[in-house]
């Protein structure tokens, strides 16, 4: 079980150390080690992987999708990227929090075309209740939360996971993913969702089989759209 004043009573004892550069500092992740993080420039399509001109699947992809389309701040693949989320969901860092909020947030207004347009409401990816217990928080809803303050964006939680499932990150290949999580989501504020365009946050997508199965919980309550939004893609 998460026990939160655990790392703040060791931070008091033992510095932080950067998890870039290894300097102590009064931060896991100092401000030239943010910088170097890499944000994406281009899109690419969520089913196949192929180069596309905008957020949304390839024409060949998207009949096969709920999900209408994806941002991706930056890559799993980057060394210290993956050591900071590792050390926020898994080390219970929550420090590390801001850091990957705010990278969501500098990606949001390097694009050209922010999806600010139709006032999106904010939605998380829930936890199940004895996930959560474990880990003591919702990484995504934590996420979610920070976006909607800086960017005076509208959230709720709409969505609620009501069979517990194996993680994702434990299957090997996509269908094995998309069978896990089918049917493990319910929508709970469907009077909210209704006509809305929704920006649904997580913190890694892979195979997208998450965020498309909520994509779908959400269009069946109402939504008019959904498209999700992830600090990393694995």
């Amino acid at each position: 079980m998460h026990i939160p004043f655990l790392q703040h009573a060791l931070d008091a004892v033992f510095p932080p150390q950067c998890l870039g550069c290894k300097k102590y500092a009064q931060t896991y992740l100092c401000h030239q080690c943010f910088n170097s993080i890499p944000l994406n420039v281009d899109f690419v399509c969520l089913g196949c992987g192929v180069k596309t001109e905008s957020q949304k699947p390839c024409p060949e992809c998207i009949s096969r999708w709920s999900l209408d389309g994806l941002y991706v701040a930056t890559q799993y693949s980057h060394p210290l990227l993956e050591k900071v989320i590792k050390g926020y969901k898994y080390r219970f860092i929550d420090s590390l929090l801001v850091p990957l909020a705010k990278l969501m947030g500098r990606y949001l207004v390097s694009i050209k075309e922010p999806p600010f347009k139709d006032n999106p409401l904010l939605v998380s990816v829930p936890l199940h209740p004895r996930r959560f217990r474990w880990r003591g928080f919702n990484q995504s809803d934590l996420l979610a939360r920070e976006l909607s303050k800086d960017f005076g964006l509208e959230y709720m939680d709409c969505l609620t996971k009501n069979r517990s499932t194996q993680p994702q990150a434990e299957q090997k290949d996509k269908e094995s993913r998309m069978n896990n999580i089918g049917s493990s989501f319910r929508c709970i504020n469907s009077e909210v969702v209704k006509g809305r365009s929704i920006l649904l946050i997580d913190d890694i997508c892979t195979t997208g089989a998450t965020l498309n199965e909520c994509a779908r919980v959400l269009k069946e309550s109402g939504a008019q759209n959904v498209f999700g939004f992830t600090v990393a893609r694995g």
